[in-house]
């Protein structure tokens, strides 16, 4: 007989084997009570979003030093990663929701882009990355004999 829970089980261990990889944590959390509770990803949002001249992309990074964080900039993608640095735990909380992070987020252009010309600043919590988009030569454009 077919034992779809041990399938689901190999499933569940494999995403956990995954999130470890990501942040060193389990997919899922348990409660006291021993009941399931999704753990909330602790990947930034973003914005990305096109000019008639750059590409721009926003990343909401509220609490994140900007010594941090790492920026990579490639022809069709950035990299940024962030390696929190923990402190030592400070008793005397009521409650501690807050806590440091680390990330990696690889985001794809949907245009090309001029990388020398890419800026990065970080205000208010929102890493803005600008790249100039490169300009596509429509003079060079020809028609191709199909054989």
């Amino acid at each position: 007989m077919y034992e779809w829970f041990d399938e689901m089980q190999k499933m569940r261990n494999e995403m956990d084997r995954i999130f470890k990889e990501f942040d060193g944590r389990d997919a899922l959390d348990y409660d006291p009570k021993g009941k399931a509770i999704a753990k909330q990803m602790r990947c930034p949002t973003m914005n990305q979003y096109e000019t008639h001249t750059k590409l721009v992309t926003e990343i909401e990074l509220p609490g994140v030093d900007k010594n941090d964080v790492k920026l990579f900039i490639a022809e069709d993608h950035a990299e940024v990663k962030v390696e929190q640095k923990h402190e030592a735990e400070v008793k005397g909380y009521y409650r501690k929701e807050a806590r440091s992070q680390n990330f990696f987020r690889r985001i794809p252009f949907p245009v090309k882009v001029n990388v020398d010309l890419a800026k990065a600043e970080q205000k208010d919590g929102v890493l803005r990355i600008e790249i100039p988009k490169l300009k596509i030569d429509h003079k060079n454009i020809r028609q191709l004999q199909i054989e």
